[in-house]
């Protein structure tokens, strides 16, 4: 129950009712099928944690973003000056596939910044988490699903078809 000021002055009472759950989680954004397994479910994960907290949300979404970088097979370690193997931050992971994908790397810098917010306990803005999650999922469309190559290949197609067909 809430409270309000009706217009005659009044104090009214109503229900105010908020979301705190739900099972199972609404998709936030899209997942493209071919998107690997550990990256689509901690994606599932952050969409289940953002009815609860923002901040854990972010988290999960910033480890499904590590995931990726774990599936492109950029590295997660490297030997230091003295020789001993040590793990490399996920800024500077962003910086070595930048060097393959620099568009794709760029726009995540945004993303690991929402996630290290929700990382380190502070609080994530929802705006912030949303515009991180589409930022995360336009990379993960162009990624796994890549419609200019499909689009390519269906006009080839189309066109050998109607090319067959002529007599």
């Amino acid at each position: 129950m809430d409270q309000r000021y009706a217009e005659d002055y009044d104090t009214e009472y109503y229900d105010s009712f908020r979301i705190q759950s739900f099972f199972p989680a609404p998709e936030i954004v899209r997942i493209p099928d071919d998107v690997p397994s550990e990256v689509s479910s901690l994606l599932e994960k952050s969409f289940a944690l953002y009815w609860v907290d923002v901040s854990a949300a972010a988290n999960a979404l910033r480890a499904s973003l590590e995931a990726l970088l774990d599936e492109l097979q950029v590295p997660d370690t490297q030997k230091n000056k003295k020789g001993k193997t040590v793990p490399v931050s996920l800024h500077r992971r962003l910086e070595i596939w930048s060097q393959r994908e620099k568009e794709f790397a760029e726009l995540c810098f945004a993303l690991k910044e929402v996630g290290n917010l929700g990382s380190h306990g502070e609080t994530v803005r929802e705006k912030h988490y949303f515009g991180a999650m589409e930022i995360f999922a336009h990379v993960l469309v162009q990624l796994y699903e890549n419609n200019a190559a499909k689009m390519k290949e269906l006009a080839k197609k189309i066109r050998s078809e109607i090319k067959g067909a002529k007599p």
